[in-house]
């Protein structure tokens, strides 16, 4: 690998390391779960729009550590080793400039184009749903500059990908989690979402009760360990209910002993799982749960590349951290791209694997594609980081070079 290659990974490897301990800063110091699922979906499109205009991978890294930083804003003490470790005090509009529509930096610009879209969605709920309505009062709030009218306009073309895609997902089945830990970490919520499953996270059990009265779920995940009320008693509640008790229920526990299996089970719980919880076996065991029920978890979308370009949908999905594979056709050629947790870990177009692969498929203009998980993946065979792979396959079509010629220093 080129040194300048190598010098990049390196760089968003460390702030990769960062954004995992900004987000546990987030979950410790940020009280207010709304606020935590607002960051989370700015980091999203932080990703989406510098990867749009083609950041350096590393620098698409600092987007999102960015976004996840100005959730701590009012605590200097926390973000100012990050900001100085990573050169973000520009973008967080800590610097020298004035922090509003004439800042220079291009990276401030999108967090601010971003906030204003969380903004605009808690004013006017369900506004998401109308992009012309978004465009303008965006354009109105916001966009008031010729860099910032440009912003916009790439920023719509994300929101409208996205739209697109939802039009075309099947519904997956409704899970609702209870316990308080999750609704600050989302370590159950993340993985679920990225299988097509609805997930609603709630904290105590007076809101799970008031959410299956809402719309009655297909599974719950529940911790055994709660203040005011705990979940075997909330289990007992749901299973003596002759209009609930058919609801799969599974207890979340930290304990190993045999003794608290038993209680769970007696209290008329259909599972226990053990913290940590191996995610591969929720999966499996949540398929034979659901059974034949008509929610499928397991389908995707499916479309024509002519709709979507497929850089962007691949973007979509890693940014999603979905966890899927992607089937394509062109003429008569066939292919796969397979996705794990945001991470693109293998391809194949005929008898071509791996990077060679990938690169041959992201030069395809036209056809279809589906996406679904299937029950098994490959063995994990390309490392590299799905923003760079999408940065090389770009340059890659751009100058007619060859799947398989070997990988050069990117563009800057």
């Amino acid at each position: 690998m080129p040194a300048k290659n190598v010098t990049e990974q390196m760089q968003a490897n460390r702030t990769d390391g960062a954004v995992v301990v900004c987000r546990t800063l987030v979950s410790s110091f940020v009280k207010d779960p709304a606020r935590i699922a607002e960051t989370a979906e700015m980091a999203r499109h932080a990703q989406l729009l510098a990867g749009k205009l083609q950041f350096p991978f590393s620098d698409v890294q600092k987007m999102i550590l960015a976004a996840w930083l100005s959730a701590l804003g009012d605590r200097r003490d926390l973000i100012d080793p990050l900001v100085a470790q990573h050169g973000l005090t520009e973008v967080l509009g800590l610097g020298k400039h004035a922090a509003d529509e004439t800042h220079p930096n291009l990276g401030f610009q999108i967090l601010s184009l971003i906030s204003g879209y969380e903004e605009l969605k808690k004013a006017k709920p369900g506004i998401e749903k109308d992009p012309e309505a978004v465009r303008k009062d965006l354009r109105e709030l916001w966009a008031v500059t010729p860099t910032r009218q440009s912003l916009l306009n790439r920023f719509m073309l994300i929101l409208k990908d996205e739209l697109f895609l939802q039009s075309l997902e099947t519904p997956g089945a409704r899970i609702l989690i209870v316990d308080p830990e999750e609704v600050a970490s989302s370590e159950l919520s993340l993985p679920l979402k990225s299988r097509s499953y609805h997930v609603k996270a709630v904290g105590h059990v007076q809101d799970a009760l008031k959410a299956v009265a809402l719309e009655r779920p297909d599974v719950i995940l529940c911790e055994m360990k709660m203040l005011v009320e705990d979940g075997i008693s909330f289990c007992r509640k749901i299973k003596s209910d002759p209009g609930l008790r058919g609801i799969p229920f599974i207890m979340l526990t930290s304990s190993k002993s045999q003794r608290v299996a038993r209680d769970c089970l007696k209290a008329g719980a259909d599972d226990v799982f053990v913290r940590p919880v191996d995610m591969e076996l929720v999966f499996i065991k949540l398929q034979k749960i659901l059974g034949a029920a008509p929610s499928k978890p397991e389908a995707g979308v499916a479309g024509s590349l002519k709709d979507i370009q497929l850089s962007d949908l691949i973007q979509i999905l890693c940014a999603g951290a979905k966890t899927t594979m992607v089937e394509l056709a062109n003429g008569g050629e066939q292919g796969a791209i397979y996705i794990q947790g945001g991470d693109i870990v293998e391809a194949e177009a005929g008898e071509l694997r791996a990077e060679t692969a990938f690169y041959k498929i992201m030069g395809w203009k036209d056809g279809t594609f589906a996406t679904r998980t299937p029950g098994t993946f490959p063995a994990r065979a390309i490392q590299a980081p799905a923003m760079g792979l999408l940065m090389e396959a770009a340059r890659r079509n751009d100058e007619g070079i060859a799947p398989d010629a070997a990988q050069t220093e990117p563009a800057e």
